[in-house]
């Protein structure tokens, strides 16, 4: 699930979105700051609402369990949430006064000690009202977020920039996404073919 921890915000201002997990018993998945070059898919969160820009990755309000594995590649640190598990991330307002409805795109993968599921992922409809606020911090929100795109950075936030002009939309989208995580993603006949 997720909310808002503020049901409005001003123009220019910033709110924290709370998302909340639950994970069957003998099952886990893996937190968001776990290191890239370690395979799965951590719990990821964005947004393409325009004038909203969302920090990435998502802050863990819980220790994750540490879990050790070799398999002959020397040894890897994988991050797990089991049970319950709520995580946040902030979200800069730059969008004119209203009432939204803001998309959060969730990505995840599930395991149990000997196998894991294919990512998952749903998105969020999270209503917020904007009020009247400060238009020179909206402004310099889209260009912070605008800047971040350009130069493939990453705003003081932690959000990655906008891409293709949407504001909120953070380059490169959600870890994992698009992108080669290592071996366990290869298809089962290559994997065979290289002798695994």
């Amino acid at each position: 699930t997720g909310r808002f921890l503020s049901a409005t915000v001003p123009q220019g201002g910033a709110v924290r979105l709370r998302i909340e997990t639950t994970v069957e018993e003998g099952w886990h998945i893996y937190d968001p700051l776990m290191a890239e070059d370690v395979p799965g898919v951590p719990l990821a969160a964005k947004t393409a609402a325009e004038g909203f820009v969302l920090s990435a990755p998502l802050e863990p309000q819980q220790d994750p369990i540490e879990h050790v594995e070799d398999f002959g590649f020397g040894p890897l640190t994988y991050l797990w949430v089991e049970g319950t598990g709520a995580f946040e991330a902030e979200l800069k307002v730059a969008a004119e006064p209203g009432e939204y409805t803001i998309p959060v795109e969730l990505n995840w993968m599930v395991c149990d000690e000997s196998v894991c599921l294919d990512a998952g992922n749903d998105t969020l409809q999270i209503k917020l009202t904007v009020t009247e606020g400060d238009a020179d911090a909206a402004a310099g929100i889209l260009s912070d977020a605008t800047r971040g795109a350009e130069d493939g950075g990453v705003d003081e936030g932690g959000a990655k920039g906008a891409v293709e002009g949407a504001p909120g939309v953070q380059e490169g989208g959600i870890a994992g996404e698009g992108e080669d995580r290592g071996w366990i993603n290869k298809p089962a006949g290559e994997a065979l073919d290289e002798g695994f």
